[in-house]
């Protein structure tokens, strides 16, 4: 065997030295070629940073972190002032940090879907309370507008008109019907069509101007042009209604909202009236009186407001009994032992109240626009009052227009 020479010992090791250099540079080469892809990519960067998740969009724009340059921009939003009231209602925006969500609402009317796609009409100045609930549960609006203090906080019910659906799907099986009418409930408590409104040739051919009877004396509100006691303007109300797929119901009967106590809400028309929870109701109120104070809760040109009619009421009654269980909707049972405030009882076992809406059966009696076969000086009321037991909510009873009782009245609104 040839004996190897210091020289080609040399020579072998420096080849072997050379492919190592070569190697490592390939390697390394290699290496920042992956680190920079890796940059790029937003995962990582460089060995250094190898196995973490740091990564530029997580640091502040113009910072180094390694071999990483922050790419986040950082909005400071101390200096904000921005309050909730300033924000439109359901968006939301960061203050100081805090993210709010919007309680303003629009000055003009607006649309509310609910999670089935039944659209619920709102007037502007008011929010929809219960968001995550469907027309079925009964939609509550409040007033949020910066007006009259005494109003901001009164509550109405979305009473549907025409289809209601409780799927996603609309399919026909899902469907139901609410018509917009006056019902016999003395002879049947779910109530018999006695005048309905099923399409626009029974608006056009004003078919509310009929003078159609109920159990046999009532008959239907004359129309605006008779005097301040009747219907501010039923064909403007049908009308609406039936075109909005609905309107407003008063959450609660009337309110004086000075009364510090029951005794004192007999103060007629000198203080301001509400509809929400937690004040008396008027008492010893005159038809006429009742009206007036409907008429006048709100002024504006987007909605109307007025006293009750027989097709609000009735209409109310069959969406009640449609998406409750209370079929009868309702008696008062057992006696209530004062009168309470709105929305609230005397009696825990008394609770008048369905798909949101308060003492349609007790209470106060209410006056209606609804007229008796002695129109000069009768005029009907609905419901019962406290000191009544067994009243039921369809119930007629017709008066003379006196203020001497327990007598209220209940707003609608109608866009």
């Amino acid at each position: 065997m040839k004996k190897i020479s210091k020289k080609q010992k040399l020579v072998g090791f420096i080849a072997i030295l050379i492919v190592a250099v070569i190697i490592a540079i390939v390697i390394t080469t290699s290496i920042i070629n992956s680190n920079n892809q890796i940059a790029d990519e937003e995962y990582s960067a460089t060995t250094i940073n190898a196995g973490s998740n740091l990564i530029a969009k997580y640091i502040k724009k113009g910072e180094k972190i390694g071999e990483i340059t922050g790419t986040l921009e950082v909005l400071n939003t101390a200096d904000a002032t921005a309050t909730a009231e300033d924000i439109e209602w359901g968006k939301t925006a960061y203050v100081n940090g805090v993210k709010i969500t919007g309680t303003r609402t629009p000055d003009n009317n607006y649309t509310f879907t609910d999670s089935y796609g039944n659209e619920v009409k709102v007037p502007g100045g008011f929010k929809v309370v219960n968001p995550e609930e469907n027309v079925t549960d009964g939609i509550i609006i409040e007033d949020v507008s910066a007006g009259d203090s005494n109003t901001k906080g009164s509550q109405f019910v979305w009473i549907p008109v025409g289809d209601v659906y409780t799927d996603e799907e609309h399919t026909e099986a899902n469907k139901k019907t609410i018509k917009l009418g006056r019902y016999d409930f003395a002879t049947n408590p779910e109530g018999v069509e006695v005048q309905i409104i099923e399409n626009q040739e029974d608006i056009d051919n004003k078919e509310w101007e009929n003078e159609v009877y109920v159990s046999p004396y009532y008959y239907v509100e004359r129309v605006s042009s008779d005097y301040n006691a009747t219907a501010k303007d039923l064909g403007g109300f049908i009308t609406k209604a039936y075109n909005s797929g609905g309107y407003y119901l008063g959450r609660y009967e009337l309110g004086d909202a000075l009364a510090i106590e029951a005794i004192h809400s007999n103060t007629g028309t000198t203080n301001p009236a509400t509809c929400k929870s937690g004040v008396y109701p008027y008492t010893f109120l005159g038809q006429i009186e009742a009206s007036n104070l409907c008429r006048s809760l709100y002024n504006s040109n987007e909605y109307d407001s007025d006293l009750i009619n027989s097709y609000a009421w009735d209409t109310a009654i069959i969406f009640i009994q449609t998406f409750s269980d209370n079929k009868d909707y309702s008696i008062q049972t057992p006696l209530q032992s004062s009168l309470a405030k709105c929305g609230e009882t005397t009696n825990g076992s008394i609770k008048d109240e369905e798909l949101h809406i308060f003492d349609m059966s007790g209470n106060v009696m209410e006056w209606s626009t609804e007229g008796y076969n002695a129109p000069s000086i009768s005029f009907i009321v609905r419901g019962g009052w406290y000191g009544s037991i067994g009243t039921t909510t369809g119930r007629r009873m017709y008066s003379i227009n006196d203020p001497d009782g327990y007598r209220t009245g209940r707003p609608i609104l109608y866009l």
